[in-house]
């Protein structure tokens, strides 16, 4: 499987979230899944693309008193997951998304202690 990833900053990422989500302020990561839309090419192991805004990534990390790389890999595995098919819009469906989250980040970032 492949996915393009792509930084901005907070400027760039309020243009995109304006742009594909009608909402004019920054945030801190979108994802395009390839199935959503036009595929790039014929590569049917292409599943989409990972905007991830380091202004907010720095941020976070710092309000929620852990590392940058914990809070950027946060964010990649939360976009990868949207390109996967997950998604929480409702309850049960964040449940499922986000405990796989923390046991995928356990493992490449663990928390701080």
């Amino acid at each position: 499987m492949e996915c393009s990833l792509i930084l901005l900053d907070d400027v760039q990422m309020q243009k995109m979230n304006n742009e594909f989500r009608g909402k004019d302020t920054p945030t801190d990561v979108i994802s395009f899944a390839a199935s959503e839309g036009d595929q790039v090419g014929s590569d049917e192991s292409y599943i989409g693309d990972i905007f991830i805004n380091m202004d907010a990534m720095q941020r976070q990390a710092s309000a929620f008193g852990h590392s940058k790389k914990r809070e950027f890999c946060f964010l990649f595995v939360h976009g990868l997951l949207h390109c996967l098919g997950y998604d929480h819009q409702h309850e049960s469906e964040e449940r499922t998304m986000f405990e796989l989250q923390e046991l995928i980040l356990d493992e490449i970032a663990p928390r701080s202690t």
